[in-house]
């Protein structure tokens, strides 16, 4: 078994940067955060489900060019092919916990063998 405390993680913005919280072959949990006035842009991952949970801070969600206000507690499910995006127009940073599965860059194998196109797209 393995436990975590999201406050024990590296907040990161850009997938360059990103430090994984817990990770197994089978998905991943990290922890993202953007000060006032920054975004996440718009990108979708063609292999990866997200689920976001909003952990601290108001800002906008953008999904499929839908755009919601999100705050702490809520959770966006952002399904494979998905393009999704945050920006913080609020007043103090956001943080949110990412689950994504499988891993970006680790997705299953189809059944002849190949690996499928890349994970990760920007919008």
């Amino acid at each position: 078994m393995l436990v975590d405390n999201w406050k024990n993680s590296v907040p990161f913005v850009a997938p360059e940067k990103s430090d994984a919280l817990l990770e197994c072959d089978d998905a991943v949990v990290k922890c993202l955060h953007i000060d006032p006035g920054e975004q996440a842009k718009p990108h979708s991952h063609q292999n990866t489900v997200d689920i976001m949970v909003i952990v601290q801070g108001r800002g906008t969600a953008t999904i499929d060019g839908k755009e919601r206000p999100v705050g702490p507690g809520d959770v966006i499910l952002n399904p494979r092919g998905t393009l999704h995006g945050i920006r913080n127009d609020g007043s103090e940073r956001i943080v949110w916990l990412v689950v994504q599965s499988p891993p970006p860059g680790r997705a299953p194998k189809a059944r002849d063998g190949t690996q499928p196109p890349a994970t990760y797209r920007a919008g």
